[in-house]
């Protein structure tokens, strides 16, 4: 099962107890940049998940990924060359 990155151990066993009372084995805890690469098969690269109010980001170096990092922006993403508009 694949979690956004971060979340932390107690967030991730709820996701794992969620999954397990619906009546389906979980045997693995995957942050989804990680679980994206395994299908992509990047060797250099990143890869950018774009969420619900987070964007997570890997980077992949000869074909490992580097942990994920991620941003909360709450569905609001600026840069620094241009800010975000609204309305």
């Amino acid at each position: 099962m694949t979690i956004p990155p971060g979340v932390g151990a107690a967030n991730a066993r709820g996701h794992r107890y969620v999954v397990e009372a619906a009546g389906l084995d979980c045997t693995a805890l995957v942050e989804e940049p990680v679980a994206a690469n395994a299908v992509l098969g990047l060797r250099d690269g990143a890869i950018v998940d774009v969420g619900g109010g987070t964007t997570g980001i890997a980077v992949v170096r000869t074909g490992r990924s580097c942990p994920p990092r991620t941003r909360r922006r709450a569905g609001t993403i600026s840069t620094s060359s241009s800010p975000a508009r609204t309305g």
